[in-house]
């Protein structure tokens, strides 16, 4: 009989809690071996980011105040090198004319460029510290979108479109199973995948222990009752679908090791013997649900179960081998980074400070990995130190509304902030992570240091700078000053608000324009030397379409150089080869557009479900209706 008031170990896993006849325990809580605790009938389910509004408004009030303090230390430990770096640059002394007009200190003389202008913010709060709210207090900036971002918002608002109009969190399921395929078939299947995803995908990623799966595996005498092999299975098909039969199959082959494997995943959570496996199979199917099937809630609810699950082996005192620690810390922070991104497309919450590594972790590597995991990983943790550092995750939790069309307010310091704490996290990184000194100098020696990579993983911090830059630079192409005492924007006539706004979107124009080219430059070579880095190139071309369509259809002047559009083309084409075949919308029943920038209806989400893989066919229409704009 299933109780209508779950027990707490129940209530807190979303499992079924049901009572036998006269029986004081539930079955779950039995079969475990835990006392079985009644919860109260209006206890609220608490999973990691859920749970009573008025408790969770007060931990983000909390959080909140704790990122604005992070980010005014970080900014404080900055300033000092800030301030040192150009008093021994800048040979030329400079000086400005200041008038008092009303009691407020007024700029007379004209700031030409954001050089000049950071020089002035610093002196203003160096000399004039008792009146530099001229640019934290009075001077507030207002940035305006140009426009809803179809390359990185439609993501998160066809997610929600699903959540939001469907009871069920799950898409509408066209039935994928062929009853021609016998055990005989789907065996072979997993004898061809397996080896396949050992050996070209997980020896960079380090999802599993190679040894240690590789002998589970030999050993294995029904591979069909295995969940972690049907999630190995599952995510070389996420992968490796370019190169495998027809996507029809292919997704009768996932869809059926994901029912398997999904209806052992729950039970494994309970079970004290395969916790650990069951953290690492929800790991393999993340790709699969939100990439594959558009299943980004699902995918969320998975990751919460499994990060509660971490939570409970990093606590207890159960005993780890030194391989099953590494497993388990690989995977805490991957799930927690998982967490972030679903959270930012299904709520729109920007939020990474929960990855920030500030603990001195256990064991990262094993003896016997080889060393192109060991660089992968290593380049994503450095990458994981910049967007979780508080300044970062303060600008991008203001900026993230820009590309849904709202508009956020910066202080100045802040916006002026942006490139020296990107410069002091690029000069911290080991030295064969840095292709060159500068990262904002796209020189032919840079260039030349690009092309001369040997694999997509030495390039990624370098990458990835350029695309968080492209970012936030693009959300900056409109800025207003804004009136602390109206709280409005206002078109002032005084001379340093004017040369403020034209130094700011000139600066915005020009990192625009170079942080796009060099993600263009980045994934022509990426597509060249590793064309099985999919998830990465499409990731590039993502934020290249956002920045581009921003800039070149808003700033009328800006232009991308002839041998960037002709690279950016060939981009195109051979991301769009790497499209599923037959997964092409055509234009005549193309809705994204008008649905992402004018809310019409309908939803494209009815034709994606059409096809096999509904996810790439979503990402096939929003490259070609981005393509078409920056075409127009």
């Amino acid at each position: 009989m299933r109780c209508k008031n779950p027990c707490k170990h129940c209530r807190k896993r979303r499992r079924k809690c049901i009572y036998e006849e006269y029986e004081s325990s539930c079955q779950m809580c039995a079969q475990i071996g835990i006392p079985c605790v009644p919860s109260r009938p209006n206890e609220a389910i608490r999973p990691v980011r859920d749970g009573n509004e008025q408790l969770q408004s007060l931990r983000d009030q909390i959080t909140g105040m704790e990122t604005d303090m992070d980010t005014l230390e970080e900014v404080l430990d900055v300033l000092p090198q800030q301030l040192s770096k150009h008093d021994n640059d800048n040979h030329v002394p400079l000086s400005w004319k200041l008038s008092v007009q009303n009691g407020r200190i007024q700029l007379e003389s004209r700031i030409e460029t954001i050089e000049e202008l950071l020089l002035y913010n610093q002196a203003s709060i160096q000399y004039l510290s008792p009146l530099h709210g001229l640019f934290k207090r009075e001077h507030m900036l207002r940035f305006e979108s140009v426009s809803v971002s179809i390359a990185v918002a439609s993501t998160g608002i066809v997610a929600r479109h699903i959540v939001n109009s469907r009871q069920s969190n799950h898409i509408r399921r066209i039935t994928y199973n062929n009853p021609t395929y016998d055990d005989v078939y789907y065996r072979a299947q997993i004898d061809r995948l397996v080896p396949l995803y050992l050996d070209r995908y997980n020896c960079y990623v380090g999802l599993i222990h190679g040894p240690t799966f590789l002998e589970y595996y030999r050993h294995l005498e029904d591979p069909l009752s295995s969940p972690i092999t049907l999630a190995v299975c599952i995510d070389a098909i996420s992968y490796f679908y370019p190169q495998l039969e027809s996507p029809l199959e292919m997704r009768q082959v996932a869809e059926f090791f994901y029912q398997k494997c999904r209806d052992a995943l729950l039970d494994m959570y309970d079970d004290p013997n395969h916790r650990l496996e069951a953290i690492i199979v929800t790991t393999l199917l993340t790709q699969y649900l939100p990439d594959v099937l558009l299943e980004y809630a699902e995918a969320r609810r998975l990751v919460t179960i499994a990060l509660l699950v971490c939570h409970d082996l990093k606590e207890s005192r159960q005993r780890f081998s030194v391989m099953e620690k590494v497993m388990l810390n690989r995977h805490w922070h991957i799930l927690q980074a998982y967490e972030c991104y679903f959270t930012f497309i299904l709520d729109g919450t920007f939020d990474f400070s929960a990855l920030r590594m500030t603990e001195v972790e256990e064991t990262v590597m094993l003896d016997d990995e080889p060393d192109m995991m060991r660089q992968y990983i290593t380049s994503w943790r450095n990458v994981i130190q910049l967007v979780a550092s508080p300044y970062i995750n303060a600008v991008m939790q203001k900026l993230s509304g820009v590309v849904h069309g709202h508009c956020c307010e910066l202080s100045l310091d802040m916006i002026l902030q942006y490139e020296d704490v990107v410069r002091d996290w690029w000069s911290k990184l080991p030295k064969e992570s840095r292709i060159c000194e500068d990262p904002f100098i796209w020189s032919p020696v840079v260039q030349q240091a690009v092309d001369e990579a040997h694999s997509s993983t030495e390039i990624i911090p370098f990458a990835f700078l350029h695309a968080l830059t492209a970012l936030v630079q693009s959300s900056m192409l409109k800025p207003r000053i804004l009136s602390a005492s109206e709280d409005i924007p206002y078109a002032s006539g005084s001379n340093d608000d004017s040369n403020i706004i034209h130094v700011l979107r000139e600066n915005a124009i020009s990192r625009t324009l170079q942080s796009t080219q060099v993600l263009v430059h980045v994934l022509k070579k990426t597509l060249e030397i590793d064309i099985e880095a999919i998830p990465l190139s499409f990731s590039y071309m993502i934020v290249t379409f956002h920045s581009a369509c921003n800039v070149v259809n808003y700033c009328k002047d800006a232009r991308l150089p002839e041998n960037t559009r002709e690279t950016l083309r060939y981009c195109f084409e051979q991301l769009s080869s790497l499209v599923p075949r037959n997964h092409q919308v055509p234009s005549n029943v193309s809705f994204l557009e008008a649905f992402i920038t004018r809310f019409m209806e309908p939803c494209p989400l009815e034709v994606y479900e059409t096809y096999p893989m509904p996810g790439y066919a979503f990402l096939s229409e929003m490259f070609d209706v981005c393509y078409k704009k920056l075409r127009t």
